[in-house]
């Protein structure tokens, strides 16, 4: 016997098979399960996910839960795990993951919640039962070379030590570093040439603990920069700050033409936002409010036009505003001479340094030093008399490129600059 298809049959059976294939095609790339998130900090947490043989490249979405700190980061990444810095103690967070696969992509997973250790009152230098203990701020990175960096900090008088962390990141081998200092500064050695590294510094009270900082990324010199014709700007820093102004400084290569800087605030600090472009690898933000917590990013522009990608945000703090009002919004009487701020430019600098003097602050002996971040004296002077000359000019054409302090002494007057040597 003939079987005879009909017609109206044949479609039906081409539909089926239709279906069929659209069905399989979206099986092609199945979605993201079993979402974790463990070895969580104070400000991080390792997300993990189970993925297949057909996932190529993952979306992964972090948020910060209702009625905490605002908090968002998006990013890609071929491997089933990712860190991810910058959170608050003591604060909720949720994350999601989306597959890309050769033939699409996948729905997003659901959402997976979870939550950073501590107290979320202590983030900004609060009180607590033991007494204040505030975090240390304005990590910067100094003079990098191939396998060593020195890093600084700002601190606090109630800190008694800092634990330093330092760690690899992508495409660098496995560097791990911990190591507690009395001071804000420490030099780090061991690195690769053209590795890329992070820092955080977590403060040490008498009686308790601060938090840790929020990481700081950085990357040494030398090392194969051929895969990226305008890299990324780095090692972005905050040299000297005031209650209302910052210096900002970063390292970039010789191929770039000019840099777009981003600055903005953050955290119940009254909304700044500043976009400028210089050909400079340094900036000086002015406008900040005192105690006010900011951020910075820079992207680079190279000479035969195209652009890096954008640096990650560095955070930065300002310090408070001294009070000399005495309660009432009238001004106190002050018994010390008033002092008249320090003047130096250029700053950078890499000839010559002038230092415009305050004359009518100064007494009758005036001590002018500049010393290196290890504290050794590399120019002295001594003015006897009544300052005659406004402006002292100090040769700096010998000295190395890195960051110095400037300190000018008299009779009830002491000032200090941070100076940035660049040839």
């Amino acid at each position: 016997m003939k079987m005879i298809l009909r017609p109206h049959l044949c479609i039906l059976a081409l539909c089926f098979t239709f279906l069929l294939n659209s069905a399989s095609a979206q099986k092609k790339c199945p979605k993201v399960e079993n979402l974790a998130a463990d070895g969580i900090t104070e400000t991080s947490a390792n997300l993990s996910w189970e993925g297949t043989d057909d996932h190529k490249v993952y979306q992964i979405s972090v948020k910060h839960q209702g009625g905490f700190s605002p908090f968002k980061y998006d990013t890609e990444t071929d491997a089933t795990s990712l860190i991810v810095d910058g959170l608050s103690s003591g604060n909720a967070y949720r994350f999601q993951v989306k597959a890309k696969c050769e033939q699409g992509s996948s729905g997003a997973s659901g959402w997976y919640a979870f939550e950073t250790p501590g107290d979320p009152e202590a983030d900004d230098d609060s009180t607590d039962s033991k007494g204040r203990c505030p975090k240390a701020s304005n990590l910067a990175v100094l003079d990098v070379t191939d396998t060593t960096v020195t890093l600084s900090w700002l601190g606090n008088e109630e800190n008694i030590a800092y634990r330093v962390d330092v760690h690899q990141k992508q495409h660098t081998p496995q560097f791990r570093l911990s190591e507690v200092v009395d001071t804000t500064i420490l030099e780090v050695e061991g690195l690769v040439p053209g590795g890329n590294y992070k820092f955080r510094v977590k403060a040490d009270c008498d009686k308790n603990s601060a938090g840790s900082s929020s990481w700081i990324n950085f990357t040494t010199t030398g090392g194969d920069t051929t895969f990226n014709n305008c890299p990324k700007p780095t090692n972005l820093s905050v040299l000297e700050v005031t209650d209302s102004s910052a210096l900002l400084t970063w390292i970039a290569r010789d191929s770039v033409d000019e840099f777009m800087i981003d600055v903005k605030s953050f955290e119940q600090t009254p909304s700044f936002s500043l976009s400028e472009t210089t050909e400079d690898t340094f900036y000086l933000v002015e406008g900040l409010a005192p105690e006010g917590n900011y951020q910075f990013r820079v992207v680079a522009t190279c000479k035969d036009g195209s652009t890096s990608g954008s640096s990650d945000w560095s955070k930065f703090r300002t310090l408070p505003k001294t009070d000399t009002t005495d309660g009432n919004g009238m001004e106190e009487p002050v018994d010390t001479p008033a002092v008249a701020p320090l003047v130096t430019f250029p700053n950078p600098v890499a000839e010559t340094l002038i230092v415009d003097l305050p004359e009518e602050d100064l007494g009758f002996v005036t001590y002018i030093l500049l010393s290196d971040i290890n504290g050794r004296i590399v120019y002295n002077e001594i003015l006897e008399g009544t300052v005659k000359a406004e402006q002292v000019r100090i040769p700096m054409q010998d000295l190395s490129n890195g960051l110095y302090k400037l300190q000018v002494r008299s009779t009830g007057y002491l000032e200090t600059k941070t100076i940035l040597v660049q040839h």
